[in-house]
């Protein structure tokens, strides 16, 4: 029986593509997604406020750029760059919509302001959550510890908070009760998703519902095992490769 990834006729295509352009780029991903976790933490993009469209226009091309191009230093396949692009666009053009409204309407009201968080975070949401694990993916093909290396450790680690914060965001909008309890700036899900991946837990901001608490824990997890296997990981391509020549990664 011939083997489906041989031919030119052969309709398996690989997800990813170790001969990408961008590939291993990953100071480059690491310097947009700390752009992005600063905005995100800095920027508040309270829905009813017109000086919050530029706010949501910066975020919204910030986290387009940062999760698009990190996927291309992973490797993503050209074909499936294209179907995350068109995602990324249409959240885009809502952004924008959004913008519009804000610009003509002062005061938005709460159904009208959070549709797009409803109908497109969870997209944003799996993309977000996808791009580590694509950084890791390629991380785990190095065989050596270079910069690019240790750039696509922290960035994916990072890239792991930006993802949950966006998912608290997409539970807060869909449930009847806040979050938190109470109205908060957007800023505050950055924050709270860093204190949580850190297992820092301050305690002035907990989650007040049970999908909440469970995403919570899900992510003290994720970010400590996480922290565990690259740690090992990496230890491990050091004592390896100390007595040989160092490479690309």
């Amino acid at each position: 029986m011939p083997d489906r990834t041989d031919g030119p006729t052969s309709r398996y295509r690989p997800l990813f593509d170790d001969a990408s352009r961008r590939l291993d780029s990953f100071g480059v991903a690491l310097v947009l997604t700390l752009f992005l976790l600063i905005t995100l933490l800095l920027v508040d993009t309270v829905l009813g406020r017109i000086d919050s469209a530029v706010a949501l226009g910066v975020t919204g091309l910030s986290t387009a750029l940062t999760l698009q191009y990190s996927l291309q230093a992973s490797g993503l396949a050209g074909r499936y760059q294209v179907m995350v692009a068109i995602a990324v666009g249409i959240g885009l053009m809502a952004n924008l919509a959004l913008i519009i409204m804000r610009v003509m309407q002062s005061d938005i009201p709460d159904h009208q302001g959070r549709w797009e968080v409803r109908a497109l975070g969870p997209v944003w949401v799996l993309i977000a959550l996808l791009t580590p694990l694509a950084s890791n993916r390629r991380l785990l093909k190095h065989r050596r510890v270079s910069l690019n290396t240790l750039f696509a450790a922290v960035a994916s680690y990072l890239q792991i908070a930006i993802g949950f914060a966006l998912l608290y965001q997409v539970i807060d909008s869909y449930s009847s009760e806040p979050f938190f309890g109470r109205a908060v700036p957007s800023t505050v899900y950055m924050y709270y998703s860093l204190t949580t991946i850190s297992t820092l837990g301050f305690g002035d901001f907990t989650a007040a519902t049970n999908l909440g608490r469970a995403a919570s824990v899900t992510e003290a997890l994720m970010g400590q095992i996480y922290l565990v296997i690259v740690v090992a990981m990496l230890v491990g391509l050091f004592i390896g490769s100390r007595d040989t020549k160092p490479d690309r990664g």
